[in-house]
């Protein structure tokens, strides 16, 4: 297996709710991964930022790269 995707990155000093990442932590809610002392970016994970249209990675100017990470080996554990 084979992962393909485009990656964009940003200034951190440039994060606003448009331009973050953030991650679900159980029973705390979401963290901005970056710099948790910032996971007010991630207030509207849980609503409007659902709704919000896929964009082009490379929109708000930040730096865009294609990658491909692979070949990743699947074991069934189960075997």
């Amino acid at each position: 297996v084979y992962i393909h995707c485009t990656m964009a990155a940003w200034d951190p000093n440039g994060l606003d709710n448009t331009k973050k990442a953030c991650h679900y932590v159980k029973d705390h809610g979401w963290e901005l991964l970056d710099n948790p002392m910032y996971s007010s970016l991630c207030d509207c994970c849980d609503s409007t930022c659902k709704a919000r249209k896929a964009r082009s990675p490379g929109a708000g100017n930040g730096l865009v790269q294609k990658a491909v990470i692979g070949p990743l080996t699947i074991i069934d554990l189960a075997s």
